[in-house]
């Protein structure tokens, strides 16, 4: 079941990303990431408004299928003098609380429930346990459990598609990153710890959990049309 919701997920958010097609892909992919992350002023008021109408239906500790872009900082010794932009898709789970889902854990490997998760670094919850506030920004709370197995990363450099070699030393460089200590302090190893991440709204191409569904293409295009209409 998890392999079909990982392919699922893959294959609807990023047909752009899929060989069915290979010519038409080629001539498409592209275009199509680069238009998605456009974020100027009016695109991303649009953006927090759409979104948070259909985030504010999800259940507590709901899986969803996720597409979503960021832009990668990386030194300059890695041979990278362009903007590299980074596209992930795949399952997450939504709407929990990262106390308790941690606490599972441990109960599960045999420990008692006595992890207590820290305030946030940085900014403060608009909805409780799945949207942050920070700086006028708006960003999703996400897990991911037992690592990154249902995410999908594609690079592009400058636009254009990193090529085999690129992508090596971009993986090798991002896989330095250790897991969390306070979790391994309580017995769990990183394959096994609670792994939460923050996506910034305006950079979530799509997202599907259940009924809620919500396209940001498809959110601005409709916004400029009923402006042009108004």
């Amino acid at each position: 079941m998890k392999k079909t919701l990982k392919k699922f997920a893959y294959l609807e958010f990023s047909p752009y990303l899929c060989n069915r097609n290979k010519e038409i892909n080629n001539q498409t992919k592209t275009t199509n990431i680069m238009e998605a992350t456009n974020n100027n002023q009016f695109n991303v008021q649009v953006i927090n408004a759409s979104f948070l109408n259909v985030i504010r239906n999800v259940r507590k500790g709901t899986f969803a299928m996720i597409s979503y872009h960021s832009t990668e900082k990386l030194p300059k010794y890695l041979g990278f003098s362009g903007e590299v932009t980074k596209v992930t898709n795949g399952v997450i789970q939504l709407n929990y609380s990262y106390e308790s889902a941690v606490n599972n854990h441990i109960e599960k490997n045999g420990g008692e429930r006595t992890f207590e998760a820290q305030s946030l670094p940085w900014g403060h919850w608009f909805i409780d346990n799945l949207v942050i506030e920070h700086n006028g920004k708006l960003y999703l709370r996400a897990y991911v459990q037992g690592g990154s197995n249902g995410l999908k990363t594609q690079y592009f450099v400058d636009g254009k598609e990193a090529t085999e070699e690129q992508v090596q030393t971009i993986t090798e460089y991002k896989n330095k990153r250790n897991g969390s200590n306070a979790q391994a302090q309580h017995g769990l190893e990183e394959g096994q710890q609670v792994k939460p991440f923050n996506v910034a709204v305006e950079n979530i191409i799509a997202l599907t959990c259940g009924e809620c569904k919500y396209n940001k293409l498809e959110a601005v295009k409709q916004a400029q049309a009923e402006a042009l209409a108004g």
